[in-house]
């Protein structure tokens, strides 16, 4: 999650970071029948970015 924020903080021609509010991360789950993928929430993705 990291590496993907750094990523597309890079590709944008203003230095800012991105915040967590503008990104939206899903979960591949291949176990799961049905919908394969499920979106983490902001309390998550906060809790992976400050690992």
């Amino acid at each position: 999650a990291k590496l993907a924020r750094r990523a597309l903080s890079a590709g944008t021609e203003q230095s800012s970071e991105l915040g967590i509010e503008s990104l939206e991360v899903c979960l591949l789950d291949r176990n799961r029948t049905g919908r394969k993928f499920c979106r983490l929430s902001t309390e998550e993705v906060q809790g992976m970015l400050n690992t």
